[in-house]
């Protein structure tokens, strides 16, 4: 260790690691509006639509197999959940558009096929959301809420999870949808690229690396500058304001490994040089 070239390449290392931690990170935004161009005409008035009639922060379940009973069981459940949060200002289902009708086919004393068969469910409202069908079963619920950042909807979004489930184990299929939903799906699928595929990707690079140079100084040198320039791309994010997103989030490993490239191209030539 007393070697100044060792001394010397760890010193490096340690300063460039200390300089990463400077540039701030970005936020993550993935909603819809991020993606598209705001000067736009057509952006614009969606932009105003929005203003005059509310956000599109909408969930849609849609529930298909299983009994009637067992269907409108696991129906309520999922009304509940979005009833229960804070984030819903509305919520529309079975349970809202045919309060009474869905107590009477829960009532194991009521529900016969008779009165099944008086129960009239071609309103105008239902032709044309298909809020409820029995034949075959069939619910759909539409949830409005509010726009919130994606931790905010973590709770909603497991608590979905847990009522899908338990809807799976006996014999109903829940499918979800929405763009708070997806917006979610979006920003994991980032923090999966962050969190495994970029380090699984530099673990191999430095395999290779000690490989290829055999010399741990040379990859000290070559590893803490390459990564220092991925992380300026997010710190450039962060001094001008502007959000991450996915494609920012897939990007990062890209360029590691071209930077990476390009840096064992230099790291050649000035073998070469030395030689």
């Amino acid at each position: 260790m007393r070697d100044p070239r060792v001394l010397a390449g760890l010193a490096l290392a340690v300063g460039l690691l200390c300089l990463g931690a400077l540039p701030p990170r970005p936020s993550v935004d993935n909603s819809v509006s991020s993606w598209l161009d705001p000067s736009r005409p057509s952006v614009q008035a969606y932009a105003e639509f929005r203003r005059l009639f509310g956000s599109d922060e909408v969930y849609v379940v849609q529930l298909t197999g299983g009994s009637n009973t067992t269907l409108l069981r696991h129906a309520r459940a999922f009304e509940a959940i979005f009833v229960g949060d804070p984030l819903i200002e509305h919520v529309l289902g079975p349970g809202t558009v045919f309060e009474d009708e869905v107590e009477v086919l829960l009532d194991p004393a009521l529900a016969d096929a008779v009165t099944v068969a008086r129960m009239r469910f071609d309103t105008p409202l239902n032709e044309h959301l298909n809020v409820l069908r029995l034949e075959p079963p069939r619910a759909l619920i539409f949830a409005l809420g509010r726009v919130a950042p994606p931790a905010a909807r973590e709770p909603l979004d497991a608590a979905l999870e847990r009522a899908r489930a338990a809807a799976r184990r006996q014999g109903v299929t829940a499918r979800i949808a929405g763009n708070p939903a997806l917006n979610l799906a979006l920003d994991r699928a980032g923090r999966a690229v962050q969190t495994q595929a970029l380090p699984l990707l530099v673990g191999v690079c430095v395999v290779l690396l000690l490989i290829a140079t055999r010399s741990v100084i040379l990859t000290l040198a070559t590893l803490p500058c390459v990564g220092l320039a991925v992380l300026a791309t997010q710190g450039a994010l962060g001094w001008s304001g502007l959000p991450s997103n996915l494609v920012v989030d897939i990007a990062q490993p890209l360029i590691f490994v071209l930077l990476l490239a390009s840096s064992m191209h230099v790291l050649t030539a000035w073998q070469d040089a030395r030689r």
